[in-house]
């Protein structure tokens, strides 16, 4: 959900008391994840998929994105468990990652994911 911009005359309405928060239109993504291979560092997101599960219950998955990041769920806040999968590499799993929300936005997980070649 986007939330609205305070109209410039509503803002000078709020007094000293309150400072004007202007939220822009941008969805920010409520995890971001670098993957890369544990052994040459390469990048490895390509053919990967991010699985998040959240304490409620839950999951999505997100698909790859491109060759370096994995980007999951617009502006969701809370707990959740991730798991990054690759064809030829042992899964990656954090437990209780927090994506807290200020404002206007979520402040958005950045994960390092260091696949290793399974075998």
């Amino acid at each position: 959900m986007i939330k609205p911009l305070v109209p410039l005359a509503g803002a000078l309405a709020l007094g000293a008391c309150e400072s004007a928060v202007v939220c822009t239109a941008d969805i920010a993504p409520s995890i971001v994840a670098e993957v890369r291979d544990s052994l040459t560092s390469a990048p490895a997101a390509t053919g990967a998929t991010l699985l998040v599960r959240s304490a409620a219950g839950g999951e999505a998955t997100a698909g790859p994105g491109e060759e370096l990041y994995l980007y999951w769920g617009p502006e969701q806040a809370g707990r959740f468990n991730v798991t990054v999968q690759k064809p030829g590499y042992v899964d990656w799993h954090r437990s209780e990652v927090r994506v807290a929300r200020n404002r206007c936005h979520v402040e958005t997980a950045r994960l390092l994911v260091r696949l290793r070649p399974a075998g």
